[in-house]
């Protein structure tokens, strides 16, 4: 086919947000609240610090590297959700990502036919249910200069792979929260032209709602979630159609 310039405007970060809250939650465990949910990632100013590796290196759910951890490779995890367990505090990865089970649909070809009907299709590292997950890793390759893998970590920014949906991030593990944590909201560079503003604060906290979800989902084209799919679906955009016309 014929290669040709894209005529919508480019994916961009559009938005720096700082956390409100930074929550510690044990085992080298940080929890950072922005806010607000949004589609992006982490972006650290001032690079990451260097890992630790928790007691008798049990990982919290969900942060564990096996294959990392059986070659000595050092890592620092990042899992990304819009919501959280009343019951822990930790992101709630079940509402954000589901349980992952193969269908019966695309299979692997080394496996046989069937193999992989309802079984999980992630690492066992996920603990039985999918994350949306970062992982920065320095290979032991390296060396054992713990100086010159703690330069490595510190030139780390942020990922250049793929977005989340998220308002809350846990970093882990380090000893000290990474300094200069800021999450970039990316979306379609669209100019935005309505806006709305009322003398009730419930109102205007729905218009927000939905203008973070509309912006959230515009990556490219209107998709149907920032997190899960994300795939466009013909029913989301024509019911938010007239919404977008009017932001």
């Amino acid at each position: 086919g014929k290669l040709v310039p894209s005529e919508i405007p480019p994916v961009m970060p559009m938005e720096r947000i700082h956390p409100d809250e930074v929550h510690d939650l044990g085992s080298g465990r940080w929890l950072f609240d922005f806010g607000k949910g949004m589609s992006g990632m982490l972006h650290f100013d001032s690079g990451l610090p260097s890992p630790i590796v928790p007691p008798n290196a049990e990982y919290p759910r969900g942060h564990g590297f096996q294959v990392a951890t059986a070659i000595g490779d050092s890592f620092i995890t990042i899992i990304y959700g819009d919501s959280l367990e009343m019951s822990t505090g930790d992101i709630n990865r079940v509402l954000v990502a589901g349980v992952g089970l193969h269908d019966g649909g695309p299979r692997h070809f080394s496996e046989p036919k069937g193999a992989q009907d309802f079984t999980p299709c992630f690492p066992p590292d996920q603990d039985g249910t999918l994350s949306q997950r970062d992982v920065y890793i320095v290979p032991k390759s390296i060396g054992d200069d713990l100086e010159e893998k703690r330069n490595i970590f510190s030139l780390a920014r942020q990922s250049h792979f793929t977005t989340h949906g998220f308002r809350f991030a846990e970093v882990c593990c380090t000893d000290q929260p990474p300094p200069n944590v800021t999450a970039l909201l990316y979306r379609t560079a669209v100019d935005e032209r309505g806006s709305f503003d009322s003398s009730n604060v419930i109102i205007n906290g729905g218009y927000e709602l939905v203008r973070n979800a509309l912006n959230s989902n515009m990556l490219s084209v209107q998709s149907d979630c920032p997190h899960r799919e994300k795939l466009p679906y013909g029913g989301d955009l024509v019911a938010e159609s007239p919404v977008a016309m009017h932001m």
